[in-house]
């Protein structure tokens, strides 16, 4: 399996932020996923160390 870095990470939160903010007919329970998803991905980007710090 690949290892996650801290860009890859953070280009997947990225992209679902992007999914929220783009997708206008999402429905109340894709946007209550998505959230959890995005909030799932940030606590993940918390555990690994940023290289450019």
């Amino acid at each position: 399996m690949p290892k996650l870095t801290y860009p890859k990470a953070k280009r997947a939160l990225t992209a679902l932020n992007a999914l929220y903010d783009c997708v206008e007919d999402l429905t109340e329970q894709e946007r209550e996923d998505l959230e959890l998803a995005a909030n799932a991905v940030r606590a993940i980007c918390d555990r690994i160390p940023d290289p450019a710090q």
